[in-house]
């Protein structure tokens, strides 16, 4: 995720606890993915860590794209 981000006031910061919430992961699954970069890392502000909402968004839509398209190789390999 090499990308510059540009925060606006239309943007939400999520805590840690949110973030659990809106992808039902446990702490430790979470900090395990960001540390193989597949999951987006924090922004620190102070000591504070935040997200942005709409990488986890992101994050969620692209499992779930992932998961469409296994459901439809596999719908296809079983229609022959």
């Amino acid at each position: 995720m090499n990308r510059s981000i540009t925060f606006t006031k239309d943007d939400k910061l999520l805590d840690l606890y949110e973030v659990l919430e809106i992808t039902r992961l446990s702490k430790a699954t979470t900090y395990r993915l960001i540390k193989i970069k597949v999951h987006p890392a924090p922004i620190k502000i102070g000591n504070r860590s935040y997200w942005l909402e709409a990488e986890i968004i992101a994050l969620v839509n692209a499992s779930l794209e992932e998961r469409n398209s296994r459901l439809m190789i596999h719908t296809e390999e079983t229609k022959y």
